[in-house]
């Protein structure tokens, strides 16, 4: 790269690309209408919108109101009873009035539902109590790590 030009000039020749694998340069493309390496972008967004659909299908992905999400969580809390459980807040565009109210609901709400339920199927997380102290007895019959009826119940089993 010439390094006697200004910064500017030589930012304008980088290669430009994103993390989704889309240029702005492509993006602009299809904005005006072209399209000269040929792909179809309404094909490509119905497939995202697809797996995005099946990753809420298949509990990868939830959203929708408090009274819509704790059931799911619950689910899986029940199905896979994790020690730890992570939360994440609103992604993507959206107002910020939208991302408070979000935020508000998830710590006003879903969180302490989640935590009373966790409660009440006996989930500790890794503070409640110490790893191995739980002591096997020989022939004797584990505990059960899963619970495999809600699975059932939604069809994937």
């Amino acid at each position: 790269m010439d390094q006697t030009r200004p910064l500017a000039l030589r930012r304008q020749t980088l290669p430009r690309g994103s993390w989704l694998g889309v240029s702005r340069d492509k993006l602009m493309q299809q904005r005006s209408g072209a399209n000269p390496d040929g792909v179809n972008y309404d094909e490509v967004r119905d497939k995202l919108a697809q797996g995005y659909q099946r990753s809420q299908e298949n509990l990868q992905t939830i959203v929708g109101t408090p009274k819509t999400v704790i059931p799911k969580i619950k689910t899986l809390l029940r199905v896979l009873r994790p020690g730890i459980f992570t939360f994440f807040s609103v992604q993507g565009q959206m107002s910020n009035e939208d991302r408070l109210t979000s935020i508000r609901l998830m710590a006003e709400e879903v969180m302490p539902a989640i935590k009373a339920y966790a409660k009440e199927i006996e989930l500790v997380d890794p503070f409640e109590r110490e790893p191995g102290s739980v002591k096997l007895q020989a022939e004797t019959q584990r505990a059960p790590v899963v619970d495999r009826e809600p699975l059932a119940a939604l069809g994937l089993v």
